[in-house]
């Protein structure tokens, strides 16, 4: 039995582009163990749940980078002691977090340092052709789930879905539209209840977002979300330049061959975050 241990970033937004990759991995592998952070396990744990080939492994959030970088290496060492009978490949850290090594890994993949999107970086990195990001994309949707959550919010026919912050910043947003807005932040407003973060996932927002009229995000694991369902509607992707990231926007970040239609649209300013509602 052959296996391995994947260590990409651990957003939620990088678990959800990095899905084709995983399963890639898991069709070449008899075992993968993914790594992640306790934070964001629950959500790692329903993407992953009926493939018993793929095994998330959780460590505490880290503090640091430098824990980070511990912690990982430590997981992959407990994996190959607990696990005897696989046989598994050499570690390697595919986690990067500052700009030389964003610079450094794109020289290394061949890749055109002005004009690259993370996505695409990230893929190489894996050794999956990109593609693999739209073709072997699967997530199992519980109808059931999603249908709760709609219920549960007594929507208007009609309406804007917006989300404006992610986990690091906060965006002033200000969607051009006549239309009600819908935004999970602020789920109390339309259900009347506050949110239950410890049992609902982003997931089950899934039918929420379909029926939208209009879609307004920023960059976000909502977004990623999103693309993986190439809906045909107005779509916004709202930014701030100055937040000072900028190796992550090439051409084909919004739109590529698979999924387009995006609109790229200026915040008038961005906050930094402490903490995040979505667990």
């Amino acid at each position: 039995m052959n296996g391995i241990v994947v260590c990409h970033n651990t957003g939620l937004g990088d678990y959800i582009v990095l899905n084709g990759a995983t399963r890639c991995l898991a069709e070449k592998f008899d075992r993968v163990y993914l790594l992640c952070w306790d934070s964001r396990l629950r959500h790692v744990e329903w993407i992953y749940r009926n493939d018993d080939s793929i095994i998330p492994y959780a460590k505490p959030h880290p503090k640091s980078a430098r824990q980070a970088m511990l912690r990982q290496n430590a997981s992959y060492e407990e994996i190959v002691r607990d696990n005897p009978r696989i046989k598994f490949e050499p570690f390697a850290r595919k986690y990067i977090t500052k700009e030389h090594l964003w610079i450094e890994n794109i020289s290394n993949h061949g890749l055109d340092v002005d004009n690259i999107s993370w996505p695409r970086l990230f893929y190489a990195m894996q050794n999956v052709p990109y593609e693999k990001r739209h073709t072997e994309y699967r997530l199992d949707r519980d109808a059931e789930r999603e249908e709760a959550l709609f219920e549960s919010l007594n929507l208007p026919s009609k309406y804007a879905f917006v989300v404006d912050e992610g986990r690091k910043y906060s965006f002033r947003c200000h969607p051009d539209t006549t239309l009600p807005i819908v935004n999970p932040r602020e789920y109390q407003l339309w259900s009347g209840k506050p949110y239950d973060w410890n049992a609902t996932l982003i997931f089950d927002w899934l039918k929420v977002i379909e029926r939208a009229s209009e879609l307004h995000v920023v960059d976000t694991g909502w977004f990623h979300l999103i693309k993986t369902l190439n809906l045909n509607i107005p779509k916004y992707w709202w930014n701030d330049p100055n937040t000072g990231e900028k190796w992550i926007h090439g051409t084909e970040y919004l739109n590529d061959e698979y999924e387009g239609g995006w609109i790229k649209m200026e915040a008038t300013g961005h906050q930094l975050k402490n903490g995040y509602w979505l667990k």
